[in-house]
């Protein structure tokens, strides 16, 4: 088993849990699908920034033990390029391990109310497998972040044999193209009460599958990651934030559940007390 193979091959938690807002889940439910949403816009540019900090600090220590200036003069390129945010074909989806947190229900401010969508995990895994992406655990401890881009960049993206080529735009391509799948594993570690997991994919100018939607002024593409037709999402429960109408919505939930055939997933209320 290659370096590569081992690290795609990870355990994914038994389940996963992914936060929205009632429309959120009639979308959800309704279509049948997840969106896998680009990374560069998502909501915190903080986080991209995290992750390309370490990235950069990885490539700079690679570069100056291989005493290459053209090496040195690649990796300044490709910084620059991540830095830009230049990633087009790299689309994920974000879940929680926790089911319950105050922190993703305080994102909603009162606005809107907060739903959770808990998904069987090894299901949740083959059905972004089946649409060609990656399970990735979201790392946040600084040291540890880099140590894991460090093996991450020198196995999964074949740093020593991109070395090898003489052809240097061909490893300054590579790297490019590469490099994005590997930077929405990391977040500050400010955020680490999350336990987040991604699911990634990384579609190279596929513009035929990509739509777009209207986020506070930004058309932010997308895909649709959907269960063939006639098959249901593999949904575990579902757990309604705080709000001052909770029992009501949860009624509501329940019912509209049991009419699109879910009629055995539990709907239950956060525990996290609702404050106006």
């Amino acid at each position: 088993m290659t370096a590569k193979r081992k690290l795609v091959l990870v355990q994914v938690p038994n389940e996963l849990t992914h936060f929205t807002t009632l429309p959120g889940l009639l979308g959800i439910v309704e279509n049948r699908c997840l969106w896998a949403s680009n990374v560069s816009f998502l909501n915190d540019r903080r986080e991209l920034q995290h992750g390309i900090s370490a990235a950069e600090k990885v490539l700079r220590d690679f570069a100056t033990a291989q005493k290459k200036q053209i090496f040195a003069q690649i990796i300044d390129e490709v910084i620059i390029e991540l830095k830009k945010a230049k990633l087009p074909d790299t689309y994920a989806t974000c879940f929680c391990k926790a089911h319950d947190l105050l922190s993703q229900w305080r994102g909603y401010g009162g606005r809107v109310q907060g739903v959770s969508v808990t998904f069987n995990g090894k299901q949740l895994d083959s059905l972004f497998r089946s649409h060609g992406g990656i399970p990735m655990e979201v790392i946040y401890d600084k040291q540890r972040t880099v140590d894991r881009m460090r093996r991450s960049i020198v196995t999964f993206s074949g740093l020593a044999d991109l070395l090898r080529e003489k052809d240097v735009d061909k490893i300054r391509f590579e790297l490019i193209r590469r490099l994005p799948k590997l930077v929405p594993r990391f977040k500050d570690d400010g955020f680490s009460e999350e336990n987040e997991w991604r699911f990634v994919i990384q579609k190279e100018n596929d513009f035929e599958h990509v739509r777009f939607r209207d986020a506070d002024g930004v058309l932010v593409p997308y895909l649709e990651v959907a269960v063939p037709i006639g098959k249901r999402l593999p949904i575990k429960r579902v757990t309604v934030g705080p709000g001052k109408n909770q029992e009501l919505t949860m009624r509501s939930v329940q019912l509209f559940l049991e009419a699109k055939g879910y009629e055995r997933v539990p709907v239950e209320p956060s525990a996290v007390p609702y404050r106006s």
